[in-house]
């Protein structure tokens, strides 16, 4: 495809990035109103995040073969489509129920474009041009979830928490229509039958370059879910003894952080070995963990939120961009939605893990043993960026 042919797919990946990411930022800004509404306990507030992150752990894989066999076009169409239905349900929804599976519809559709996006980066690019597109991806994913709470939160003063969901309704409905003149260059191969694909895809899943790859996007999933997320009010309220409003704050520095650390990738895979980005992420984590374990105010979490944020954009993007050189053709798809996977799984099972740390020792325990973790994943980090480095070296130097 011709440079100028690729722009408006460019441009549909960015805007199919920016959707990817808009899932629980959509909602975050409204559960106190919505708790109000239909008059929630905490238990029942919680649901209205579980029910849209728990399907994506079944249909992102499901969804990433049948778009290697399928194609992704009929994939992306569907997604958008249900996305809008979701989120007109959540803008509608007479109550609990029908909120909870507007919600569920949200995770079934919106939680697979996120692989969509680098797959479809991969069967674009290749190489190190490849790489710098899903460092780029991954920026916008991290810009969408730092401007879509100030968008709900602007939405919120024109009286109703349901502008959120509308808002979202109508970013999935508009992103189809502009989805459907655009060429999708992927085709699903016809001479690779079921068995031929289920073979590359097993021993690429089962590879210890993909495996060791997949450990650092869970590693970063189980810290920032299980230590940061879930327990960030708690710090704020117990810990440092401020208003909650500050929740706000160290929120949009963790995603400025994070938007900052993928951009900031994109400049280093140029001028840095992977190993040393490995570094660089994960000894950010790190020092994060360690200011908040002495934090005593705000001059000591303002700089570990950021330092989460850079950390962890650095490490999922350059992560990202390695495991999209690792598929064949006909794998992306599949390849991409594991990844992803990794991801949901450890934003499922953190906060348990996590919180046992905080019952075991309060904040000591909790970013003590997030402490811990972060050293590990830089360990982790430093071992499968330079392995995946040295193996894609293997495989140019064979092709040519």
């Amino acid at each position: 495809m011709h440079v100028s042919g690729r722009r408006p797919f460019i441009a549909l990946i960015y805007l199919l990035s920016f959707v990817s990411a808009i899932g629980n930022p959509v909602v975050l800004p409204s559960l106190p109103f919505i708790m109000q509404d239909f008059q929630l306990s905490p238990l029942e507030m919680g649901m209205i995040i579980s029910v849209y992150a728990m399907p994506g752990v079944f249909i992102i894989p499901l969804y990433g073969m049948l778009s290697d066999r399928l194609g992704r076009r009929p994939l992306l169409l569907a997604a958008l489509l249900l996305c809008g239905a979701g989120s007109l349900m959540c803008w509608a929804a007479p109550s609990f129920f029908w909120l909870l599976v507007g919600r569920a519809l949200q995770g079934v559709s919106i939680t697979p474009l996120e692989a969509m996006s680098n797959t479809l980066v991969s069967d674009l690019f290749q190489g190190a041009e490849r790489l710098k597109f899903v460092t780029r991806v991954t920026a916008v994913q991290y810009f969408s979830i730092a401007l879509t709470p100030v968008i709900v939160s602007w939405l919120l003063g024109f009286g109703s928490w349901r502008l959120g969901f509308l808002f979202a309704a109508l970013l999935g409905f508009g992103s189809l229509v502009l989805c459907l003149p655009v060429e999708i260059p992927y085709r699903p191969s016809k001479n690779v039958n079921l068995r031929e694909y289920g073979r590359h895809l097993r021993k690429l899943l089962s590879s210890s370059r993909v495996l060791s790859l997949f450990s650092v996007r869970l590693g970063s999933a189980l810290l920032i879910f299980g230590a940061v997320y879930p327990h960030l009010s708690l710090l704020v309220d117990e810990g440092l003894h401020l208003p909650p409003e500050n929740t706000a704050l160290l929120f949009s520095l963790y995603a400025a952080g994070m938007f900052a650390g993928a951009l900031l990738t994109q400049w280093c895979t140029s001028r840095l070995a992977p190993r040393t980005i490995g570094f660089l992420g994960g000894a950010q984590l790190a020092v994060s963990m360690f200011l908040l374990l002495v934090a005593s105010g705000m001059q000591h979490a303002c700089p570990a939120l950021l330092l989460v944020g850079t950390g962890a954009g650095m490490l999922n993007s350059c992560c990202a961009g390695h495991v999209s050189l690792t598929a064949t053709p006909d794998t992306r798809g599949s390849i991409m939605s594991a990844y992803s996977t990794m991801f949901r799984l450890g934003q499922s099972i953190a906060p348990l893990l996590f919180g046992l740390c905080y019952q075991a020792g309060s904040f000591t325990g909790l970013f003590g043993s997030g402490l811990a973790l972060a050293l590990l994943l830089t360990f982790a980090a430093v071992l499968s960026f330079a392995y995946a480095d040295k193996m894609e070296h293997v495989h140019h130097e064979l092709n040519l």
